[in-house]
């Protein structure tokens, strides 16, 4: 089977919105705060992810790597902490069904660094701290 083609722009901007929830957004960020203490465990079912075309899948990474750690990646000044995660989530549609590719980010030692996107994982030592719109994504 082909991967989905989802190839993202090097222009992307993660921007701060007035939406009331992720919900309202086609491609958006999630910051994840660290909670010391907190031991939520979560139970249920984690569904598969989309897959991409290998090609782009490798493309896409490095892309967003690379541009979260530039300094205007954001539109504010985002301040994460060690321990914090970004959640990057891109919505699209193929042949009518729609699709969803998360990508998923730990922050150490001033850097971001990729980390696997796991929803039911990351809620339980995380809180949502901050949401927003990724704008100009696609290619």
């Amino acid at each position: 089977m082909v991967g989905i083609v989802c190839k993202l722009s090097e222009k992307l901007k993660l921007c701060t919105c007035s939406a009331g929830s992720v919900a309202d957004l086609e491609d958006y960020w999630v910051l994840h705060r660290f909670v010391e203490g907190k031991n939520q465990i979560v139970i249920g079912r984690a569904l598969l992810p989309d897959k991409l075309d290998a090609k782009v899948e490798a493309h896409n990474r490095s892309l967003l790597l690379a541009r979260l750690n530039d300094p205007d990646a954001f539109d504010i000044d985002l301040r994460p902490r060690d321990g914090d995660r970004l959640q990057l989530t891109f919505r699209f549609s193929v042949g009518g069904a729609a699709k969803t590719i998360s990508y998923g980010y730990t922050h150490a030692q001033g850097r971001w660094i990729e980390q696997a996107y796991d929803s039911l994982s990351w809620q339980w030592h995380h809180d949502s701290e901050s949401f927003g719109e990724v704008r100009s994504a696609r290619v």
